[in-house]
Parts: C-alpha cells; structure tokens; sequence
C-alpha cells in the first residue's frame, strides 16, 4: 500500500530520522567507549581478584535491577509516548510518580538484605563480602536511572536519556579512581570500591534527575496526577518477569564463575563480555532511537509499517556486526591483551561469544517490538523458557569445563531466545489474522 504521507513530508520525516539516529550513534559510540575505558582502567589499577569482586557486584547489582524496576522502565516508555501524544498530563505525571515511588522502595529494601548478607553469609571470603557490598551501591541507583533514562528517551530527548548514566557515570567513577590510585598512592579494595561508586552514582543520578525536570513538557504543580494503579500494575509485572529472565540468561555465566569457579575466571570472562558486548552496540543504538517509534507505530495500527520496522532494526543492526565479529574472531588475542597479560588465555571463550552475539544483532529490536505492542507475556514466557534451562546448564557444565563452558550456555542461550522471538514476533505482527486498517505510516 503507497504512503498516505505527501513525499516532501516523507522527505522531511526520513531526514529527522536519519539525524536522532546519527546522535544516538554518536552517543552510544562515546559511551562503548567509556564503558570499555572503564573496564581497561578497573582492571590494570585493580587487581584481578578485586577487579573479578567488581565485576561480581555489577553483575549481581544489575540483575538485581530488573526486579526492582519492576519492569516500569519499559512500561513508562510506552505510556509516556502516548500521553505526550494526546497531551495527556495527568497520566504523564501519574506513570512517573507510582513508578519512582515503587523502585525506590524496593531498591532500599534489595540493597539493605544485600548488606546484611556480606556480614552475615558464612563461608564468604573478602572478595565475595566485597562483591555483595558493591552490589548493594549498585542497586540502590541502577533502578532510578534506569526509568530516568526511559523517560527521557519517551520525552524525545535522546542525550538526555544517554549522557548521565552512560557517560557522566563512568567518567566519575574513573576519575575517582585514578585519584584514589594515583593521587593518594592507595591499592583500592572491595571497600573502598564500594565507596568510589557510590559517590559516582550518587552524582551522575543527580545530574539525570535534573535532565529530565528541565524536559517535562508540562508545569508539574498543575497537573493533577492520574494513576492507573492496577493497569499499570498488570502489565509491569509482565514486562519484568521477562526483563529478569533475560537478564538471567545473560548475568548467569558471570555469577556460576563467581560461585562455581574462581574471581579469576570471573575477570576473564568479564573481559571476553565486554569485547563481545562490542557487536551489538549499535543494535542498543537501534533499540534506544526505535522503542518508541514501534510503540507510536503500534499505536497508530500500521502493522505493515511496523514490521517494517522491525526489519529495519535488522538489518542495520547486522550491517554494523558483521566488521566486528570478523575482528573478534580473527584477532581475540590481541585485543584480550588490551586488559593485561593475564587475559589472553580466554581466545576460545571470546569467539565463542562473538557468535551468540551475531546471532542477537541479526535479529534486530525484536524483544523491543513485543514489548511496544502489549505482548510482554509472550515475552515472558520465552525468556523464562531459556532462563530455566540456561540456569540448570550453568550449574552442570559450568563446575566441569569453567569458562568455555559458560561461553557455550550463553551463547546457545541468546541465540536460542532471539530466534523464538523473532518467530512469535513474525506471527503476532506480520500474519497477525484481522488486522485493523492502516490509517497512517509513521515509518
């Protein structure tokens, strides 16, 4: 079916675009970066024992964020997109406020049973103490700026969403650190990690929240709050049983090396994660700038143009993977080598990864797409599917083959997830039986 949009229009609307995709690209590049400059600092200033302790508290502290987000990031982007279309203020206000005030509470709750489980846990040696307290810090901020950050982005305010958490973050926390290591000539340990992070999240979250009161497009003491208690409810859970699931199958390998295996297996893979993370930061570039064009699409009952859509997000996001798998697996020890000597060792783990995660970039902004159009349960139901198995594969294989054998879990796992997704995506969208007429492509 032609487009019901004039051609300078689709000229113009192409052109807007090309330019909010090109600065989340630019953005997101930055923040890789960071990310990665972040991880090669941590790890030659650290050692890695309290680099694997880091990376243990992030990694627990970021799963630990699903649940207590209770998946209203992602609830919020869909919500916000629609009141800021149909200047609905009161629901904009109402979503933010019975959101902030959900995580926020459980974030104090999950970070005060984590402190009492570093003092109180036996058998827990330093660096697993240590792991549990910076895992507290991390989950007491993650959940804020992770709806901060979907807010902002629903508010079409893309280096609002991105810069405090993805740049200004872990700007401070390098700098903190080098001025720790350098300045004051200190060995930083799991304490006094604990306490370099917390100022730096602590910052950065200010810095966000501030962001995104300047971008509310309404006077906030006018509108009268409406709130969706049971609605919103429903469907958040729903969005955060997969949320948790997913991040089970991807946090799993790091947490079984932590437990099962040792803090240095635990540095090693976390460096092969990072180089793998790699291939698909331009398929979180996608998802970032598209989520809430899918829930707007959606929304508007263009089926067509939303699988569409989703077929976009694929092949852009394959486009920019290919170069990178290529440079993964024909150069892994080389760029292993970048976070020291000791890392080489884990080539095979590394390429291993690097083809779960071409697997995912082919796939495109699938789990995204269901997410937008009020299918989070198929979601659910997919991501719990592989999390249960991922976990039991974790617990037999990971004690016997280490960290080959959690690069192998993971990789079948990621792969696995995004090919069921992309298939329930296909019949609920693309063959989707009665489909409403199309009234208008906002692609």
């Amino acid at each position: 079916m032609p487009s019901v949009w004039p051609k300078p229009i689709r000229t113009q609307t192409r052109r807007l675009e090309i330019l909010g995709l090109s600065e989340t690209l630019i953005l997101q590049v930055g923040a890789a970066a960071l990310l990665l400059g972040f991880h090669l600092i941590s790890a030659r200033l650290l050692s890695v024992e309290t680099y694997g302790a880091l990376n243990f508290g992030l990694t627990l502290g970021g799963l630990l964020t699903l649940i207590c987000a209770l998946g209203y990031p992602n609830l919020v982007l869909r919500v916000v997109v629609s009141a800021v279309a149909g200047r609905d203020w009161g629901a904009l206000k109402g979503v933010i406020l019975q959101s902030t005030r959900s995580v926020v509470l459980l974030s104090l709750l999950a970070a005060s049973l984590l402190l009492v489980a570093a003092s109180w846990l036996p058998r827990l040696d330093g660096d697993q103490e240590a792991g549990l307290r910076i895992a507290a810090v991390a989950v007491l901020f993650y959940p804020l700026g992770f709806l901060r950050s979907k807010v902002a982005r629903a508010l079409d305010s893309i280096r609002c969403s991105i810069v405090p958490e993805e740049i200004i973050r872990p700007l401070l926390f390098i700098g903190f650190l080098v001025v720790v290591v350098l300045g004051f000539g200190v060995t930083p340990d799991g304490g006094t990690l604990a306490w370099v992070l917390t100022l730096s999240l602590f910052l950065a979250t200010a810095i966000g929240l501030w962001c995104v009161w300047r971008r509310l497009p309404f006077s906030w003491n006018s509108a009268v709050p409406e709130v969706r208690t049971r609605e919103w409810r429903r469907s958040s859970w729903g969005m955060m049983t997969g949320s948790v699931f997913q991040e089970v199958i991807t946090r799993s390998d790091a947490i079984a090396l932590g437990f099962l295996a040792t803090m240095s297996a635990t540095a090693q893979f976390s460096a092969c994660s990072k180089l793998a993370l790699l291939n698909v930061f331009l398929l979180k570039v996608i998802d970032s700038y598209y989520a809430p064009k899918m829930a707007s699409v959606y929304g508007a009952g263009d089926y067509a143009g939303l699988w569409r859509l989703i077929g976009r997000t694929a092949a852009l996001s394959l486009l920019g993977s290919i170069p990178v798998t290529i440079a993964l697996l024909v150069f892994p020890g080389a760029l292993l080598g970048l976070f020291g000597p000791e890392y080489q060792d884990a080539q095979l783990p590394l390429r291993i990864l690097a083809v779960g995660t071409l697997v995912n970039a082919a796939t495109g902004s699938v789990g995204y797409a269901l997410l937008m159009t009020n299918h989070e349960l198929d979601f659910a139901r997919i991501a719990g599917f592989i999390a249960v198995t991922n976990v039991a594969a974790h617990a037999v294989f990971t004690p016997v083959f280490g960290i080959v054998g959690a690069a192998t879990i993971t990789s079948v796992s990621v792969a696995l997830q995004n090919l069921l997704m992309w298939r329930v995506a296909y019949l609920r969208i693309a063959k989707k039986d009665g489909l409403p007429p199309v009234r208008k492509s906002a692609t």
